[in-house]
């Protein structure tokens, strides 16, 4: 998260957007480090109580509408917890998000009326945002090479270009190869045939 957040950051400072890049001195570089990572935990603590609350408030399994409110009430927290987050207290909102998730789970799984319906819900939700944040990106990046000015992408920048998606590869497959003796004794096991295409199929 860190690695993508400063890649992000380059990103962004190389496209010329106002107010990226600016230099800080190494005390304020510690503190909003902090600020981002502790401020945004503290924030997905305090919003998860909430929702464990109103877990426990709603765990009645009367009638199938209670299901439904408790999966209402995870999405309204959920975006009120990145909200208050990112937007009003200047934190990390992916933080605090995972945050209150992750206590969530742990200590308000047991107050979920129907966990099958809960989870069949979020994978729903999970594949639907994932499919429409790789379109955005891909359209935000063919927007940013095709109305490029001329001498904005040269040959070099293409030479890196490549250069990424070879050394991706080498990564992948090598992260992949080196924890392949644990992989294959652990979980459904695996061979180095299927550990070849789970080193492609994750750069898809």
């Amino acid at each position: 998260m860190v690695f993508f957040s400063i890649f992000s950051a380059l990103f962004l400072y190389e496209m010329g957007i106002a107010g990226i890049g600016r230099e800080i001195d190494l005390a304020e570089g510690f503190g909003l480090f902090f600020r981002m990572s502790l401020g945004g935990a503290a924030v997905g603590f305090a919003w998860s109580l909430a929702l464990i609350f109103l877990l426990y408030i709603l765990n009645r399994r009367l009638t199938a509408s209670d299901c439904v409110v408790q999966i209402c009430a995870t999405v309204t927290i959920v975006y009120l917890c990145y909200y208050t987050a990112d937007a009003v207290c200047g934190t990390s909102g992916v933080i605090a998000t995972l945050t209150c998730g992750v206590l969530t789970q742990a200590f308000g799984s047991s107050m979920i009326n129907d966990n099958e319906m809960m989870s069949s819900f979020w994978s729903l939700v999970e594949q639907l945002l994932n499919t429409l944040l790789f379109t955005l990106g891909g359209l935000v990046f063919g927007g940013v090479i095709s109305g490029a000015r001329a001498d904005y992408w040269t040959g070099e920048d293409w030479g890196y270009l490549f250069l990424l998606w070879v050394l991706l590869h080498v990564i992948r497959y090598f992260l992949v190869y080196a924890f392949y003796p644990l992989n294959k004794r652990i979980g459904l096991s695996t061979n180095w045939k299927e550990c070849f295409f789970l080193a492609y199929g994750g750069l898809r």
